[in-house]
């Protein structure tokens, strides 16, 4: 697994689709990053029993916390 580091600069609490706004759109790793940190939220809220259906940048709440994400290999469902 290669490591995704926090984007430089971290986000205020609000939205994602405020950072998104502000910056003109996200460079490639912060959009990793973004994207991997979600996808284990999801996991979690998962694995929990409860579904999210409505996900989108408006929805995506950040807060100033900011931590080191692992990228892995994306696993083909059977």
């Amino acid at each position: 697994p290669t490591p995704l580091h926090p984007p430089p600069l971290p986000p205020t609490a609000g939205e994602l689709f405020a950072l998104i706004e502000e910056f003109s759109g996200l460079d490639e790793n912060s959009a990793k990053y973004y994207s991997a940190s979600l996808s284990l939220a999801l996991d979690h809220v998962h694995s929990k029993g409860f579904l999210f259906r409505d996900v989108k940048p408006e929805n995506v709440l950040l807060t100033s916390e900011v931590e080191q994400v692992e990228q892995v290999e994306p696993v083909e469902q059977v």
